[in-house]
């Protein structure tokens, strides 16, 4: 089976009708100089802010350690220049929706559920500004915010990016740990979102407050390996989609670490391929990326596969590795 593949994002095109908006009644304006986006995204938390919109010339996330707090299904525009920078970044955080922009020099933040929006001359590259740098801060209305996002982030068309990766990626769990002899990728060695920020406020319960973290969270198991994989044949090439116990998008596998996975770890069972998971507005999180991502959003997968430890985990203990956090 050969199937197509999408290069360019999946979003509709721009409507011509949204040149410039006049916000009135704005609470405040407030004006940085020099910004530390490090203590800017500090005071970011999830349930009050929501998903964030980021569009930035240069990019390095390196310089940065606030990235397991943001929304992971967050969308970021970077000039095509960093690329490579942002690859690096996906192979870390995956569900981050990333494209690569020609001739990008827009810089703004915006915090969907919040309102606040960001936009000056401040590209998010270092933590704080290396050059003579002016941001200005605001809040946008409720009502206004779809037509804000589309003003800013609506033509900024590119190349999305994903998270890729090869059979010198591939690690498996040391013993110990309680995921021991399972596969895993660079991107489970990241501290897990859904298992830090803790349960979203419940419909009956009182809720907690959205700038604080919720009381005593319970503890949970981290589910850090690769469990499920979705086969694909593109333009005549195998590939995979990489997903972990909790069905969450990894990144994915070419040809090589497909075959590693299922040449040497148990495979608990094996499916006929399924379409793309239609989207509406009850569909999951988690399964946003199914929008964008250029090969699952439009193709159904070849074979299904969902798989156990690796077998002989003797002959790959140069493999072994203890993520932070294992228990």
């Amino acid at each position: 089976m050969s199937v197509g593949i999408r290069h360019d994002e999946a979003r509709p095109e721009r409507s011509l009708s949204v040149k410039e908006i006049t916000i009135h009644k704005v609470p405040f304006n407030h004006l940085y100089a020099d910004l530390s986006y490090r203590d800017f995204f500090a005071r970011y938390y999830p349930h009050r802010d929501g998903r964030v919109y980021a569009a930035t010339y240069s990019f390095d996330a390196d310089h940065f350690d606030f990235w397991w707090r943001l929304e992971p299904t967050s969308t970021f525009y970077i000039d095509r220049k960093y690329a490579s920078q942002a690859q690096q970044f996906l192979r870390r955080f995956p569900l981050f929706e990333v494209y690569a922009v020609d001739q990008l020099h827009t810089k703004a933040v915006f915090f969907e559920r919040s309102g606040v929006l960001l936009v000056g001359s401040e590209n998010i590259y270092a933590p704080t500004s290396i050059f003579a740098e002016v941001m200005i801060e605001t809040f946008i209305p409720e009502d206004q915010r779809p037509n804000v996002i589309e003003l800013i982030f609506g033509h900024l068309r590119g190349r999305i990016l994903t998270a890729k990766y090869g059979v010198n990626d591939i690690r498996i769990h040391a013993a110990g740990s309680s995921a021991s002899g399972r596969p895993f990728l660079p991107c489970h060695r990241e501290v897990p979102y859904w298992d830090t920020i803790g349960p979203p406020p419940v419909l009956g319960r009182e809720p907690f407050d959205a700038c604080l973290p919720p009381p005593n969270p319970e503890p949970r198991k981290f589910h850090r390996w690769v469990y499920h994989l979705s086969e694909y044949n593109v333009q005549g090439q195998r590939c995979a989609l990489a997903f972990d116990r909790g069905y969450t998008y990894c990144g994915d596998l070419d040809e090589s670490a497909l075959d590693w996975l299922l040449l040497n770890c148990e495979i608990v069972e094996r499916r006929s391929g399924t379409g793309p998971i239609e989207q509406s507005p009850t569909t999951m999180v988690k399964d946003r990326f199914y929008r964008y991502h250029p090969i699952a959003s439009c193709n159904p997968s070849s074979t299904d596969y969902w798989l156990g430890p690796v077998k002989n985990t003797d002959a790959f203990t140069h493999l072994f590795e203890r993520c932070p956090g294992d228990g």
